[in-house]
């Protein structure tokens, strides 16, 4: 089945949100690299790679794929149905969605899960009818209305995990999550100028070995990583915005130069800042 083709589906809320027409597949077999957030609902026999790491194999499937995964369907069952939702990732990577952080702390922990072909299609169902909702022409309300209808959604995920009892609890009387608390508050408000572990570490009075194994433990990857993401996602956002200039984005994120800002984006996303720019 190596040539086998899947079409990623960025229909409904992917137009909602970035008013764009699906342009890219994936293949069996083929890596694929995502800078955006995927909800891959399987029904029928399917296994994927992310990152390498073989993350399911079985039916009536729900999948979270996020923090720039790189994607690999290694087997799909002629039978079997694979369905990609995209969700751009600065949707939950903004600050009042890390308020609920119950929700954000369960899906760290658990982003894979079994569930019902009833659940699945009562979620694709949900998702087609939000994306019946581009009914708005004015440009304001419509922003309005595709936060409102992307946070819709993710309460719809929110109320799967509750019903299967996969909401877990933090911790929060452990030095852990207190730190962790701590840290993103600092991270919302200094991300844009500190990329360096070492700032934040000592901002919180703790060794940067501390508020690694803090953070991997709480959010599931270490506080550099979450810098690093949190970063170039920003920088996404900047890139869509036509009126910066690279001259603009590289001051805004403290770089010295484009130079260090194409360089970065380039390490961290495997694209180059002109080509993304150009297809957003």
């Amino acid at each position: 089945m190596s040539n086998k083709e899947i079409k990623i589906i960025e229909t409904s809320v992917f137009k909602i949100l970035k008013n764009k027409e699906a342009r890219e597949y994936i293949r069996v077999n083929q890596p694929f690299k995502s800078l955006e957030m995927y909800i891959a609902l399987i029904k029928g026999k399917a296994t994927i790679k992310v990152n390498e790491k073989t993350e399911i194999a079985g039916d009536s499937s729900i999948l979270l794929l996020w923090k720039y995964p790189t994607i690999e369907i290694t087997d799909l069952a002629e039978d079997a149905e694979l369905r990609l939702i995209l969700i751009p990732t600065e949707m939950i990577l903004q600050q009042e969605f890390f308020l609920d952080y119950t929700f954000v702390y369960s899906m760290y922990k658990r982003p894979c899960f079994l569930t019902n072909k009833k659940m699945i299609n009562e979620f694709i169902r949900f998702y087609d009818f939000i994306a019946t909702q581009q009914t708005v022409s004015n440009a304001v309300d419509q922003d309005q209305l595709n936060k409102q209808l992307s946070y819709a959604l993710f309460l719809k995920l929110k109320s799967l995990y509750i019903s299967q009892d996969l909401m877990v609890t933090p911790d929060y009387n452990s030095e852990e999550n207190t730190l962790a608390d701590k840290f993103q508050i600092l991270l919302f408000q200094e991300m844009w100028n500190e990329p360096e572990l070492s700032f934040y570490a000592n901002k919180l009075q703790v060794s940067s070995e501390e508020l690694t194994a803090a953070i991997e433990k709480e959010w599931g990857d270490t506080a550099q990583n979450w810098i690093l993401i949190l970063r170039t996602n920003q920088i996404i956002l900047s890139l869509r915005q036509n009126s910066l200039s690279l001259e603009n984005i590289a001051q805004k994120f403290s770089f010295q130069s484009v130079a260090d800002l194409e360089t970065e984006f380039r390490k961290q996303t495997g694209k180059e800042v002109s080509a993304f720019r150009a297809q957003s």
